[in-house]
Parts: structure tokens; sequence; C-alpha cells
């Protein structure tokens, strides 16, 4: 990745660019990150390794005239049934630049570099209560749920689960299947077996975000004692793999929470999913109103 023109953008004093995978732009990264979300203890030169990956995308804005960092945002991507799909994960202001806009011009610059590379899918989840974000991912073009949903997630903070199967019963986890050529990573198949019966399913993308490093489950499959044994499985395949944590946003089912409590689950609140698919054009990179 480079950060050279092209991806870069001004707006009142503000330059917005693409982070490249050097240390002098990890450290604005875990700065950017550190004054306004405060989420990650990934360190500069850790920083460095992550935006090297082929999957990540992370946009700085940065105050004139010294260009010290005033806000990000950290992008993915994942492959879905429309090909790529960029998923906007991190998105933080610091409080002293917040109502200028710039959280939505760093949206509409993740989009618009996107649809350029020729990414079709667009992808947010946003807390309920965290109206300022979802007035900037509207603003920038991207549509929200009709309803918030569970966010949910099983933290390892290296611990292995105490959980094993019963007898008879096995989990078989495809090996991670190479991303696509831009990168974007592929899902991976969990199953849940009796001898060669499937009884349990899920689909999973493994992810390193500036956070953590830990697996989305997409969906799930089978009835619900088999799904618990299921889940439980992974989690110990998770601290096995040395994750940090196992996630789940349960839009589909409603009654999925339930499933997930059992398992070990925790609610970190109802969150909304704001999406968008680009069938022509380009997303632009608007001005933008004092706002989020």
């Amino acid at each position: 990745m480079r950060a050279d023109s092209f991806y870069t953008v001004a707006m009142n004093e503000i330059t917005f660019r693409l982070a490249d995978a050097t240390f002098a732009d990890a450290e604005l990264v875990r700065q950017a990150e550190h004054t306004s979300l405060g989420d990650s203890s990934y360190t500069a030169a850790e920083i460095a390794e992550i935006l090297a990956r082929p999957e990540q995308r992370c946009y700085l804005a940065l105050a004139e005239p010294d260009g010290a960092p005033a806000g990000l945002c950290s992008c993915l991507l994942t492959a879905d049934t429309c090909g790529s799909r960029l998923e906007l994960d991190l998105l933080g202001v610091q409080s002293a630049y917040r109502g200028r806009g710039i959280a939505t011009r760093l949206i509409s610059l993740a989009l618009s570099r996107a649809a350029a590379d020729g990414i079709q899918c667009f992808r947010a989840v946003v807390a309920q209560d965290n109206l300022a974000s979802q007035r900037a991912f509207m603003r920038a073009g991207l549509a929200k749920s009709a309803e918030a949903s569970s966010l949910m997630v099983y933290r390892l903070d290296g611990t292995l689960p105490q959980h094993s199967l019963p007898d008879g019963l096995r989990l078989q986890v495809a090996k991670a299947p190479y991303p696509l050529p831009n990168g974007a990573i592929r899902t991976q198949r969990a199953q849940l077996l009796h001898a060669s019966e499937t009884l349990a399913e899920a689909q999973l993308v493994r992810v390193q975000t500036l956070v953590y490093a830990g697996v989305w489950i997409e969906s799930l499959r089978g009835d619900e004692e088999p799904i618990i044994h299921l889940l439980r499985a992974l989690l110990v395949w998770a601290a096995q793999e040395r994750l940090d944590e196992v996630g789940v946003h349960c839009m589909a089912d409603p009654e999925l929470p339930a499933a997930l409590w059992r398992a070990g689950f925790i609610e970190l609140g109802s969150y909304y999913q704001f999406s968008a698919s680009r069938p022509g054009g380009l997303f632009g990179v608007p001005d933008v109103p004092d706002g989020a």
C-alpha cells in the first residue's frame, strides 16, 4: 500500500490519507486509536505488521500543519457472495475534532477507494447508542438495518476453555482457504460431526483487527444442542490457535443469543448493521456539513 496523492484529500486543514505499513504511520495509527477509542494494546511495531497484511486498509485524518492524528477508519477485506467486501471495523475521531464531518469524510474516502479497486459490498456494525457514528455512516451512503441485534463475544484472554465433546462427536474445521487476489479473507467451514453426519455447521472469518486476532461467526446452522456443542468446541479450537476472541452478530436469528449464552458468550450490546452494495458508479468523497 502506498500513501501517495491518489489516496490523499484535504478539508479545512485536515488531511485524509491511507496509512502506509511503516513504523512512522503505524505510530500515527496507534496515537489516533489511543486518543479516540483506547481499545488497542498493540505497539506501533505490531500495528506496522498488521498494516502490511494484504486485507488491511487504514485511513488517517491528520491535522495540519504538524500532521497530528485527529482520527482513523480501519478496514479489512473479506470475501462475500458479491466478491470482496470492505469491513469498516474501527472508526474514531479525537474529541477536539468532533462535529466537523471528519468521521463521514474518513468513511467516504474508504468507500471511494475500495469502489475504485472494484469492491462491490460494504459493511459496518455500530452500537445502538452511538448516534454520532450512525449519522456518519448514513451520510456516507450506507443503509441502516431495520433493527439492532445482539453482538455476542467470548474473550479467551489466553485461557483454554475446559470443554469436551460427548463421545462420538468431533469438530472439523476446514483448512483456511487462500485469500482472493486482493487479499480478501475467505470463510472457513466448521462442522460438528457424528461419524460422517453433519449435526451443526458454521461459516467463520478469521480476522486480525487493530484490537484483536479473532474469528467472526458469519452463520450457524443446526438445532440448539448441536450448535452449543459446536460453539464450545470452536472456543477450544480458537484458544489452540492463539486467538483473542470469537464474535457473532445475531442478525439472522433472534433466538441465537440463548444458545450463545449457554456456550459462555457475553453480550456487548445491541448493534445496527450498516451496509451498501455498488451496482455501478463510484462513491464520491463529498463536501460534508458540520457534524459527525
